[in-house]
């Protein structure tokens, strides 16, 4: 595991803690971007994003995203880490990949 890879892990499980214990969405993203920049990782931007009954954010690092949800019912999930240039503009409309 990258350095990159477990920065964004250990923020990602930081913010789904967060957000499970009744945090406000954008304050988990915002939390977890700045415990990224404090391990050096300042082109780290966290998305937030609403889609049908989920909610959720996104670490976007590059080329790199990686993320999780958490629905109406208190379930969360992760999601699958994608490396590809297109993720952000389809993050940006909400669109969960």
């Amino acid at each position: 595991m990258t350095k990159l890879e477990y920065v964004l892990d250990f923020a990602k499980e930081y913010g789904k803690q967060m957000l499970l214990s009744g945090s406000n969405i954008e304050r988990v993203g915002l939390v977890m971007e700045r415990i990224c920049h404090a391990y050096g990782l300042h082109d780290v931007t966290a998305t937030n994003f609403r889609w049908g009954t989920r909610s959720g954010v996104d670490l976007v690092a590059g080329d790199y995203t990686l993320g999780f949800f958490l629905d109406y019912e208190g379930r969360v999930g992760d999601k699958i880490p994608i490396t590809q240039n297109f993720v952000s503009f389809g993050l940006s409309l909400g669109y969960s990949f």
